[in-house]
């Protein structure tokens, strides 16, 4: 069962967001920032690990889209900043 597990590409709220929840409907489109270790190695190398989740919406994100963020202390300059960044997305 684990190594089952471990192939899934998506981790569980993205795939949630993608697959069916009650009823069957189209697929949503939907990207976990924290999944990819060397895009979050490379970003707060060249920048700080505060702007980790910050560039992909910069890169990615746009206006109309829903950003979930998670933080165990609602402290995490990193989620703050990804918020931040999210609300001023312009088309």
């Amino acid at each position: 069962m684990w190594k089952r597990r471990q192939r899934r590409r998506l981790p569980a709220y993205s795939r949630r967001i993608c697959r069916s929840i009650e009823k069957e409907r189209e697929a949503w489109p939907a990207l976990s920032l924290c999944m990819d270790p060397s895009v979050l190695t490379c970003l707060s190398n060249d920048y700080s690990f505060n702007q980790v989740f910050k560039r992909p919406i910069e890169a990615f994100g746009e206006p109309g889209d829903l950003l979930i963020a998670l933080s165990t202390s609602g402290n995490s300059e990193n989620i703050r900043n990804a918020i931040e960044t999210a609300k001023t997305q312009k088309s």
